[in-house]
């Protein structure tokens, strides 16, 4: 009987090369604000590819600019994102839009929150709150802040009061509130005065709200506070808080400033001092540093103040 014998032997395959067939991006439109980034992720097919580089590049760098797989939006405007492989040069695009940032607000609370707590807000429109609880973004209607100062005449501030109910929360709490707002006060539990249990608020960010008039934080863990945005600011109040050293030197509408009872050394008040701006509005122009001060007059109670007349340039301070 005759026999044939067969050898067999493996086909090896490790120098093998799996040639690109396309490429796609895990989005195709993108809608950022200015500021914001996101990440596009590019596959490559087949899956076992043997060379899966690909580079992204951005048609217009004034509107957004990419690093590895992250887009930045720096500009307002259109751009396509578009990724290449190296093998076959296919390509994908997405294209993206930028747009102004979206007037907002942003605090964080701490653990803990419970019960009701109530946010006072004015300005033009209506305004959306995402308290940050997992419930549905809460759409209200503004009143308008139409004067200067906390005190203003003829204000109802019982049309400011946006109260909200918090069940126990075992993480930070971060509200986000969106909308033409021009005056606010910082959140509080129980009737109108108190504050948050255990000074609460932990961190704020207003620099997204430009057209703020005035705004009111006390009694909070706030150690750091931006107001450099807020160029049209006219009346801040952030006494009871954590506060080091406060920049007004781009708040040149600034007309009351209370700022007692923070973490202020004396380098610190003698800058906030020093930058308060001597462009004359009507009255004076005055810091606080100790319990009360009626910036509009030189009646001081304060136990530590510095006062300046804009006319007279004459600084004076009282301890």
């Amino acid at each position: 009987m005759a026999k044939c014998t067969v050898a067999v032997t493996a086909r090896e395959t490790e120098n093998e090369t799996v040639a690109v067939t396309g490429v796609t991006l895990s989005k195709t439109t993108l809608t950022l604000e200015t500021g914001m980034s996101a990440t596009l992720a590019a596959t490559v097919a087949p899956a076992d590819a043997t060379d899966k580089t690909v580079t992204l590049t951005s048609s217009n760098h004034e509107v957004a600019t990419v690093a590895g797989d992250t887009v930045t939006a720096v500009g307002v405007g259109t751009a396509t994102i578009t990724s290449t492989t190296r093998d076959g040069n296919f390509k994908a695009a997405c294209t993206i839009t930028v747009n102004e940032p979206a007037p907002r607000i942003t605090m964080t609370m701490t653990t803990g929150m419970e019960g009701e707590v109530t946010i006072l807000l004015a300005g033009t429109g209506t305004a959306t709150i995402n308290w940050g609880d997992g419930s549905e973004p809460e759409t209200v209607t503004l009143t308008e802040y139409n004067g200067w100062g906390w005190l203003a005449y003829n204000m109802d501030y019982n049309a400011w009061i946006i109260p909200h109910t918090y069940a126990l929360s075992a993480d930070p709490i971060t509200v986000t509130i969106t909308g033409n707002v021009t005056g606010m006060k910082s959140p509080y539990t129980g009737e109108y005065g108190s504050y948050l249990k255990e000074r609460s608020l932990e961190s704020l960010d207003v620099s997204r709200m430009p057209g703020l008039l005035s705004l009111s934080i006390s009694n909070t863990n706030l150690q750091a506070l931006d107001v450099s945005k807020n160029t049209e600011l006219n009346t801040l109040l952030c006494h009871n808080n954590n506060i080091q050293t406060l920049d007004i030197s781009k708040n040149t509408a600034l007309r009351e400033l209370h700022c007692d009872n923070n973490q202020f050394d004396a380098a610190g008040l003698d800058a906030l001092f020093n930058t308060l701006h001597s462009n004359y509005v009507a009255g004076w122009k005055t810091i606080g540093y100790g319990l009360v001060i009626c910036s509009r007059s030189l009646v001081t109670y304060s136990s530590k103040s510095r006062f300046k007349s804009p006319n007279s340039r004459v600084d004076s301070t009282t301890i």
